[in-house]
């Protein structure tokens, strides 16, 4: 007797994502969470250039200004009296300082546009369909800011608007990278805002939508970690304190789920021994014994240079691991 709802694997697209070529993921914090995983394995991974975004048109904006490489400027800046921000991006980039809020926007975008062109994969985590316009402009704000509720228009976009919008999402990214695979996500996190019902009918407006686009276009696919979260691990436990985002334990499972589906034998064993080393240049020492302290390192040394010399393309993601550290 089966006492779980497993979501069987889609065996077609193993082999698909290897650590030879970079990914680039645009979405919800869950991309954050499964691009963190791919980071610690030492994938070439870019995550969320913009921040985290949450609804199909703005993520579909942040497409455009990376694949057209469009820098910013004073115009899409904004100062509420303490600091400069852009409703294009997460708050992450604003500050007191608004060349270095501007600077570090354009240098995402530049980073991004490499990495896009060269990427094998891209994943876009669709979080709702629940948009905020901005009344002075019309134009669909990726953050609020904590701004005045009184400056923003609130609806959610339709299943045409969804589908016309993921379409063009595609199209915007094989002008750059004709070759790109495409795999859309749904974000298991729960938004219960306005009430549950809103959020399982934005859910579902997400799903016909990515749906509507597999069907027309090769090399899109989708890959469930709404329904692994829902009908799968389908407990309470599995959430965070906030009950409204995946558990580490939750975030791990659905993480080992995508490994099943898009990895190959080799590139599984690959990322655990990478892995392995990262945790290592992680490690937090409990001891104060010199010679321990000594061997460790030593053998970290060792396992590294293992890694770069039988495969030199991963010396880049390391370097870029050690940057977050």
């Amino acid at each position: 007797m089966k006492f779980r709802t497993e979501i069987e694997n889609d065996n077609r697209f193993q082999g698909l994502i290897t650590h030879d070529r970079p990914i680039v993921m645009v979405g919800s914090c869950f991309s954050d969470n499964i691009g963190g995983c791919l980071r610690q394995r030492l994938f070439d991974v870019t995550v969320n250039p913009f921040g985290t975004l949450y609804n199909p048109l703005s993520i579909a904006s942040s497409i455009e200004h990376i694949v057209d490489n469009k820098k910013f400027d004073d115009s899409d800046l904004f100062h509420d009296g303490q600091l400069w921000h852009s409703f294009h991006c997460h708050s992450m980039f604003s500050s007191h300082d608004k060349d270095d809020v501007l600077q570090r926007m354009n240098e995402s975008v530049s980073t991004a546009n490499i990495s896009l062109a060269n990427a094998s994969v891209l994943i876009l985590t669709l979080g709702t369909t629940r948009v905020f316009n901005l009344k002075e402009t019309g134009e669909t704000v990726a953050n609020c800011h904590k701004q005045p509720s009184s400056l923003f228009n609130e609806r959610y976009i339709t299943l045409d608007e969804t589908t016309s919008t993921l379409k063009k999402i595609i199209q915007r990214v094989r002008k750059l990278n004709n070759g790109i695979k495409i795999i859309f996500t749904v974000s298991p996190v729960r938004h219960p805002g306005n009430s549950l019902h809103a959020d399982r009918l934005s859910k579902s407006t997400l799903m016909l939508g990515i749906e509507n686009v597999i069907d027309e276009n090769n090399g899109v696919m989708y890959f469930p970690a709404y329904e692994i979260m829902v009908d799968d691990l389908r407990d309470y436990r599995f959430y965070a304190d906030d009950m409204r985002h995946p558990s580490t334990v939750a975030i791990q499972y659905i993480y080992s789920r995508f490994e099943d589906m898009y990895f190959s034998n080799e590139t599984r064993m690959l990322a655990s021994t990478c892995e392995k080393l990262t945790r290592r240049l992680s490690h937090r020492f409990m001891t104060d014994n010199a010679l321990a302290i000594e061997r460790f390192n030593r053998e970290t040394e060792k396992l590294e240079n293992q890694l770069i010399s039988t495969y030199p393309y991963i010396e880049y993601a390391l370097y870029k691991f050690k940057q977050k550290q």
